[in-house]
Order: structure tokens, then C-alpha cells, then sequence
């Protein structure tokens, strides 16, 4: 899928035209690299991703929540938060919501937690309480930075286009 979408971007970006916002949209920008097929691989790769995020993104979930909540991940708590990911899943794919308004989403809050998140990992990694002789160097803290900027820019123009801001 990872590819298809690639494929899709690229064709977009080198003045095909094309503006993709379906996955039937997204095997025609790639018909002319795959042919007849395109449609037939998009919805397998859709299919894939879709079964894989089902089964990893409730699991990712209760993993994070029970290391910060520091609750078991054997017990039903775990196994709860695990299925009411499941559940909001199915509720938003059964009410109709658009998968391309969730991905866009989906973007907006990565290019909020990106930035955010490199910065936590700079911050941690300078703690010598935690880390002792292990911490960064002044060259690591500089290359640091430089990635926390980088990753700020990065969230920046993902949401703006997301919000269609900037192209």
C-alpha cells in the first residue's frame, strides 16, 4: 500500500493533473504504471492496511495506556481498552465517516505529536538522573535540536496540508 500511495504522490506532484481523494481516484493515478490491475491492487493493499491497523492500533493503544496508567496488561482493563479501540473503529467506519477525513486527522495530530515528541526524547536524554554517564554529548544536544526544528517544520506543513493552507 505504502508504494501505491508513493506511486499516487509522485504522479500528483509531476504535473499529471490528478488530484486523489478515494481510493478509486488513487487506482486511476496509478493505471497508467500498473494497468487494469491498479484498481485490483488498491483494494488489496487497502485491505491489508485496514486489517493490520485493526489488529495493531487497539493493541499500540492499550500498550501505551497501561505503561502510563501502570495497570497490568494481562487484566481486563487492558483487554478493555484494547476492544473500545476496536469498537470506536467499527462505530466510525459503520456511521460512514470518510476514510480521507480521518487520515487528514489523523495528519493534524501527528504534525501536533511530532514535534512534541522529539522534544520529550531531547529533554530525556539530558537527564542525568535518568541516564547517569549516558547522557548526550554537546554534539548530540546540537543534532538534537536541529531534529526537534526539523520535525517542527515537518508537523508545520502537514497541517497545513491537511488544512489545504499550503499544497
Amino acid at each position: 500500500m505504502s508504494i501505491l500511495i508513493l506511486s499516487t504522490a509522485a504522479a500528483s506532484l509531476f504535473g499529471s493533473g490528478i488530484t486523489v481523494s478515494s481510493a478509486a481516484e488513487m487506482a486511476i493515478s496509478i493505471e497508467p504504471a500498473y494497468g487494469p490491475l491498479a484498481k485490483y491492487l488498491v483494494g488489496i493493499g487497502l485491505f491489508g492496511a485496514g486489517l493490520s491497523s485493526s489488529i495493531t492500533a487497539p493493541l499500540a493503544t492499550a500498550y501505551a495506556l497501561s505503561e502510563f496508567g501502570g495497570f497490568q496488561r494481562t487484566g481486563r482493563l487492558f483487554r478493555g481498552i484494547a476492544l473500545g479501540v476496536l469498537a470506536i473503529g467499527t462505530l466510525i467506519a459503520l456511521l460512514g465517516v470518510r476514510p480521507v477525513e480521518v487520515i487528514l486527522f489523523a495528519q493534524i495530530a501527528n504534525g501536533l505529536i511530532l514535534p512534541v515528541i522529539a522534544a520529550f526524547l531531547l529533554i530525556a536524554m539530558n537527564r542525568k538522573r535518568l541516564l547517569g554517564s549516558h547522557v548526550n554529548s554537546w554534539l548530540a544536544n546540537m543534532l538534537g535540536i536541529g531534529v526537534v526544528a526539523i520535525t517542527f517544520g515537518l508537523g508545520l506543513r502537514l497541517i497545513l496540508r491537511a488544512l489545504n493552507v499550503w499544497a
